[in-house]
């Protein structure tokens, strides 16, 4: 047997941007777009050797080349836009033999590709084809202008990165029908070889702007605050490799122990090379379904285990690219160490429109910014902001998980489900700066690295600014809890609905993934632990399906869901760390707007501590089945809407207290579409 698809999808979706007076005309209102040219081939074989031996082979082709990933919503004018190159590939063979009439045997193998090219639009040629420098200074292709409300200019960062993924895995699987019971028993090992053998980050540079107003060389007031740029050889891509290896192995049984009570239990192991303190990775896991009653109308389960997460492979990348010894080392300028003046006081130029107040280096700043990269890679000096180090005694996270539920037969066709879920992450890792500065003032090499563990000799003369260490920290734990409820009616009497809702609290410390989590204060990181900020707390859904007219059938899905959540910063960096992530302070932030989030006890507004705007979406589909001549075929009709009420479903705002658009939404999801489709099937 054997199926191919091929699949275009082009797309341009629209979205307004409002932008503040102040910024104009550098920054007006308009209607942006996100474009996607994408092609898509799967091609799947199946082959039956015999009765016993079957292969199966899966193959998957996807270019999707994209102009303003999120632009539609973003904050960038047309200039700043990104781009993004993507090629995904992947093969895969399983081999399933069924050995006896108790035991059978699954064999894996398979391939994963991906060439993923992002970043301004600056790095890639018209048809979004990348090309980095190609042979350019990276000080004179244009700058990333970063203002509160809106950014402009061409450059930037960039980032081309190549994933090769290799998998293979076999289970076995043994039934015994009378050992105390029914056993079915499962065992396996996996393994893959993960490699990014080529990941450049190319970087024309940013400037920083305290204020919306465009940069007018005349005005002191519109001068950039500092300037941030990667540096590398001339003509380079800035390109690292790196390479992990992961192992698994598990063994579990699903034991009937009588009619009415079923016990899964489980353990495995993982192991993952890059983890340096890798310990006993081991993961038990047990649950159970048991019959109340003896009638098969009320069934308790419930469950519980240990589950371990790897790390990806960027850890590896941003410690080989930021290292102490590397050639690609980040340098951020300011008025204290601008020594020429010149970096500061770029020179300007209009947008692609033509309009004036966009920001590039002088030719003054140019060779100042050449001759500091060429002492930094004749080796006199190391890089010294942004540097990454990794912890000798990090470790692999897991997440204890369990749950505890209800389900009850109503009538002859509907159920309800009552179900409580619950889990705690440890041993997080995170991003924390260990030369964080106390009173404004740094603590320097000698205080964070006192044994000369994680500093090479040669570099402990170095003045540092940020030193960003990969943690696993139990400051970083985290939890998340839930109540979840559900009522389920099977088709009869021409119809069938679901009604779901979920309460839920997640909590987790600092902002983003594990591989690049940040936090405020990396000197005291529990004061980031807090809502999570994709946490909805009311989760609502129906669905519903009638079938109106022989194979006539509308369905229905309605959602209702609680905002996202909001974190409050001030914009300004309070504590002089170099970063801009700093929440408002009781009786320091407050003269002149009052702090919206809740404070904790000494003041500080916590982390997340808003919430964003709901939304309420009602989506419609009718399908219609019409047989054709020939038995088993038919043409199928189906129309879709989403947003049918075409209700305004706000953006998150930004919480940035010196934006104008602080706490006001400025975008929205999608406006009611809608989508049309033919189907002939033979």
């Amino acid at each position: 047997h054997f199926y191919f698809t091929f699949e275009r999808d082009q797309e341009d979706i629209a979205g307004l941007k409002l932008f503040p007076a102040e910024a104009a005309p550098l920054a007006r209102d308009f209607v942006g777009t996100f474009s996607v040219r994408a092609n898509n081939y799967f091609g799947r074989g199946d082959v039956q050797l015999n009765d016993r031996n079957f292969i199966n082979a899966r193959w998957v082709l996807e270019t999707a080349p994209s102009r303003g990933e999120d632009f539609n919503t973003s904050i960038e004018t047309i200039d700043a836009q990104g781009w993004e190159q993507d090629w995904d590939h992947l093969f895969n063979v399983a081999y399933t033999s069924v050995l006896s009439d108790r035991a059978s045997m699954v064999v894996r193998v398979g391939r994963i590709g991906e060439q993923l090219n992002t970043g301004a639009q600056a790095f890639f040629s018209d048809d979004v084809s990348w090309k980095g420098f190609d042979g350019r200074s990276p000080f004179t292709i244009g700058q990333r202008n970063a203002h509160p409300d809106y950014i402009t200019g061409k450059g930037g960062t960039g980032g081309y990165t190549t994933i090769r993924t290799y998998t293979a895995d076999t289970s076995f699987g043994y039934f015994v029908p009378d050992w105390g019971g029914e056993h079915t028993m499962k065992s396996g090992v996996g393994w893959s070889y993960n490699a990014a053998p080529g990941r450049g980050s190319p970087d024309t540079g940013t400037f920083d702007f305290a204020t919306n107003a465009p940069y007018d060389p005349n005005n002191a007031a519109t001068f950039p605050r500092e300037f941030a740029v990667r540096m590398g050889p001339p003509n380079s891509n800035y390109a690292v490799s790196t390479y992990d290896r992961r192992f698994n192995v598990f063994f579990e049984d699903k034991w009937r122990v009588a009619d009415r009570l079923t016990i899964n239990a489980g353990l495995r192991y993982d192991f993952q090379r890059s983890i340096p303190g890798q310990k006993d990775d081991i993961s038990p896991r047990a649950g159970f379904a048991w019959d109340l009653f003896g009638t098969g109308q009320t069934v308790v389960r419930g469950g519980g285990g240990r589950f371990y997460a790897t790390m990806p492979i960027s850890v590896g990348v941003n410690l080989g690219t930021n290292a102490v010894l590397t050639q690609f080392p980040v340098l951020t300028i300011t008025p204290a160490n601008d020594t020429c003046g010149c970096v500061l006081r770029p020179s300007l130029i209009n947008d692609s429109a033509g309009n004036p107040g966009v920001a590039v280096l002088s030719p003054a700043g140019v060779a100042d910014l050449e001759r500091r990269r060429d002492a930094i890679l004749a080796g006199s000096t190391f890089a010294a902001d942004n540097v990454r180090v990794d912890d000798p005694n990090r470790e692999m996270p897991y997440q204890d998980s369990w749950s505890l539920g209800l389900a009850h037969q109503l009538g002859e066709t509907a159920a309800i489900t009552v179900d409580y879920v619950a889990n705690v992450a440890r041993d997080q890792n995170g991003v924390v700066d260990i030369n964080e500065p106390v009173n404004r003032i740094r603590p320097g090499v000698n205080a964070f690295d006192p044994g000369g563990v994680l500093i090479p000799a040669e570099a402990r003369g170095v003045n540092f600014r940020r030193v960003l260490q990969n943690q696993s920290n139990a400051a970083f734990d985290a939890d998340y809890k839930s109540v979840q409820v559900g009522v389920q009616k099977r088709m009869s009497n021409r119809w069938s609905g679901r009604l779901a809702y979920t309460l839920q609290d997640s909590n987790y410390v600092g902002l983003g993934n594990p591989d690049t989590k940040r936090v405020w204060l990396d000197n005291d990181i529990r004061a980031d632990y807090g809502t999570f900020a994709s946490n909805r707390k009311n989760v609502l859904a129906m669905t519903g399906t009638a079938n109106v007219w022989r194979d006539l059938n509308i369905s229905a899905v309605v959602s209702a869901i609680s905002g996202a959540r909001i974190n409050e910063t001030t914009g300004a960096d309070g504590n002089g760390d170099g970063d801009r992530t700093d929440r408002p302070i009781r009786g320091i932030d407050d003269a002149t707007l009052p702090i919206r989030s809740a404070v904790d006890s000494q003041g500080r507004a916590v982390i997340n501590g808003l919430e964003g705007p709901g939304s309420v979406l009602l989506d419609m589909s009718i399908r219609y089945v019409l047989p054709m001549a020939r038995a088993g075929t038919s043409l199928d009709l189906f129309f879709d809407v989403f947003n049918l009420i075409n209700r305004e479903n706000l953006q998150n705002p930004t919480g940035n207290r010196s934006s104008r658009n602080f706490m006001v939404s400025t975008g929205s999801q999608f406006a009611r579409q809608s989508q049309f489709g033919v189907r002939v099937r033979f």
